[in-house]
């Protein structure tokens, strides 16, 4: 906000992680900066940059979407579906108050958490929500081999529509996953050797991950937002002792679903 308390943008985790070297604990050891006249000067550097006042470190906007406190609650899902569709990185629907002070904040888990009591909807099987033509517009898994490299997830996710790959053999069992977020964080120019490691080595492994077998009710991945905090999962098919990806959900999916199912009907 301004200094009215005036709506004045907003300002997302992917911007911060750009502009502010990675925590030490987040680069493989081997890759960690040894030299400690330059590690002082980095830390020098990070302190100060986080001392400056935000406008002198990020580019404010009044970006849209915003939202009314008086609008309607699927609207605000549809905004939040189109912003994620884009290629904003905004992630919440500030509430705005006739005079342009900030009412509040609504998130696609404060939306979900609302809408979990209905239970008919809830009880549908993650299967059904693959089978909707509709799903075509979300996002689909994008994969990649353990032996391909953070350059090449980086560029993936450049140029395609996707925030999470999905790490699989040849055979296309998973094995673990990588998210923009983490590519983000590790691709910043102070590690930039890092562009050559392999995915294995810094992937989520498939034991860290949230799976939910297609044949299970949407509620398991409700319960897995809202009560496990996790910020994805993974619908799967399991044979043969192997574990196939079909989707990488996240909340905003499961409230462009919950949109598709209420017009339908």
């Amino acid at each position: 906000v301004d200094e009215d308390k005036k709506f004045a943008g907003i300002l997302t985790d992917l911007s911060i992680l750009r502009s502010i070297p990675p925590p030490v604990l987040y680069v493989p050891v081997k890759f960690r900066i040894k030299t400690p006249k330059l590690r002082k000067k980095l830390n020098e550097e990070l302190v100060d940059s986080l001392k400056k006042p935000i406008r002198e470190v990020f580019k404010l906007e009044k970006i849209k979407p915003y939202t009314s406190k008086n609008q309607r609650l699927i609207y605000a899902i549809d905004k939040l579906v189109d912003s994620d569709k884009s290629t904003s990185e905004i992630r919440v629907l500030p509430i705005i108050n006739e005079d342009e002070t900030v009412y509040g904040v609504a998130s696609p888990e404060s939306i979900l958490s609302y809408l979990k009591s209905h239970q008919k909807f809830c009880q549908l099987k993650a299967e059904r929500f693959l089978a909707l033509p509709e799903v075509s517009g979300m996002e689909q898994p994008y994969t990649l081999l353990p032996s391909d490299t953070l350059a090449q997830a980086r560029f993936a996710m450049k140029y395609l529509p996707i925030k999470h790959i999905t790490i699989c053999d040849r055979d296309g069992n998973l094995l673990g996953m990588v998210d923009k977020k983490q590519v983000t964080t590790l691709t910043h120019p102070m590690y930039f050797s890092l562009m050559g490691i392999s995915l294995s080595k810094i992937m989520k492994p498939v034991t860290k991950l949230c799976l939910v077998e297609k044949s299970q009710p949407l509620q398991e991945c409700i319960n897995a937002f809202l009560h496990l905090g996790f910020k994805e999962v993974v619908i799967v098919e399991q044979l043969a002792g192997k574990i196939y990806p079909k989707m990488v959900v996240t909340p905003i999916d499961i409230l462009q679903f919950r949109v598709q199912v209420y017009r339908k009907n």
